[in-house]
């Protein structure tokens, strides 16, 4: 999983209640809160069938999502967020949300892990 708010954003908390970005991003950002009738806390566990691995972001571009989001964060969601339980492994690279897609540490650790079931 890349940068997944498994706990919810408070970015999108609060900018799902703004109807100016509810029309720019659409309907979904007001369901990924954190509150416990939101989508993320909702989905309950994960099965636990294979290898978990979660990367996470902590460098945000976005200052106004970085003053309502726990640090460390890449924006719009927390590292502490990220975390899943029955994760196999998890890893922080510093990137943006969107950024983490194309960023280096993230394709050597994907890398790693499809080979070896943990990013260490």
């Amino acid at each position: 999983m890349l940068a997944p708010p498994n706990a919810g954003s408070e970015a999108a908390e609060r900018l799902g209640r703004s109807g100016l970005f509810r029309a720019l991003l659409g309907p979904n950002l007001s369901l990924l809160g954190t509150a416990p009738q939101h989508l993320p806390r909702c989905l309950g566990p994960l099965p636990t069938v294979a290898e978990l691995g979660i990367i996470a972001g902590n460098c945000s571009v976005n200052p106004l999502a970085s003053i309502w989001v726990p640090k460390p964060n890449d924006g719009p969601v927390s590292v502490a967020a990220t975390h899943l339980a029955g994760e196999t492994t998890h890893r922080t690279v510093p990137a943006s949300h969107a950024g983490i897609l194309f960023h280096s540490a993230t394709a050597r650790a994907v890398s790693t892990f499809l080979r070896t079931g943990r990013f260490d």
